[in-house]
């Protein structure tokens, strides 16, 4: 008699939608633990299957570790580990001594922790954000945006020594996602820092490249670092931020973007405002 034959692959998928759908059904039930990200329970499963593809693509784990990853990819960022927030966390997983079922444990329970921690900078983080949206075109000053960035990134517990760096990542990611030619910096070598400091000269920063750009591209790119800093580096390509997204795409003026983007972290700090008030 011949056997029936099995699909695996059919199998395996089979076997992920169902973690999935298990995921999607605990994180309904403990929805507030996602508060750090402007998501709707409808764009949740999207959310899910995103992270894990990611997953089962980096390492196809067995049936706990696949949930737990995945957990943890929806809590800190799609590819977490490509993000500059999360490098401290990175950092400590490479403690020797530890099996991979204790790196597991302690990755998730770092990851609950800083979610949580995101949560109680956000409001801060979300009154900056809309302060400088408030910004007119004709009244930029490139020393208050860096100010303004800098102070972001501390919030969000970004190392002083990074932020730099950070910046370079984040807007050169800017310009990649518009099709943009990178922006030329002006650099100081160490002498050069000295002079201008001996003199009382002001030091360039990092931003000022944005002066010369169109008002709509220096919107574009400025929302990018802000969001990225916020949120984290893949937000752009998170089902979390799909509607966001969407709604600032339609917006022809940097007019329009900031106006937009203002009236979403409004609407999301009010909802924030209820999920903390209620814890």
């Amino acid at each position: 008699m011949k056997l029936p034959t099995l699909d695996l692959d059919a199998l395996t998928t089979a076997s992920r939608q169902n973690a999935n759908r298990r995921l999607v059904r605990y994180l309904k039930e403990h929805f507030d633990a996602l508060a750090h990200l402007p998501i709707t329970q409808e764009r949740l499963p999207h959310l899910i299957d995103q992270a894990g593809s990611i997953t089962w693509s980096s390492d196809s784990p067995d049936a706990t570790e696949y949930a737990t990853q995945t957990l943890i990819h929806v809590l800190l960022g799609l590819a977490w580990w490509n993000d500059p927030s999360c490098q401290p966390l990175c950092s400590q997983l490479e403690v020797d001594g530890l099996h991979h079922d204790q790196r597991l444990h302690l990755l998730t329970a770092q990851a609950i922790a800083q979610g949580k921690r995101q949560q109680a900078v956000l409001p801060g983080m979300l009154a900056v954000l809309l302060d400088l949206l408030g910004w007119h075109d004709d009244t930029w000053e490139m020393d208050r945006l860096w100010d303004t960035l800098a102070r972001l990134m501390t919030h969000r517990g970004l190392a002083l020594e990074t932020h730099e760096e950070i910046y370079r990542t984040y807007e050169t990611d800017a310009c990649e996602r518009y099709g943009l030619p990178p922006l030329v910096h002006r650099e100081l070598n160490g002498q050069e820092v000295l002079a201008y400091r001996h003199y009382g000269w002001r030091i360039p920063k990092l931003s000022d490249a944005l002066a010369q750009q169109p008002a709509l591209q220096r919107s574009q790119i400025v929302q990018h670092i802000l969001l990225a800093i916020v949120f984290g580096r893949a937000f752009f390509l998170s089902a979390a931020f799909t509607e966001w997204m969407a709604a600032l795409d339609q917006q022809t003026s940097s007019r329009e973007k900031r106006a937009t983007l203002a009236g979403l972290l409004t609407t999301y700090q009010r909802t924030l405002v209820e999920v903390v008030t209620h814890a």
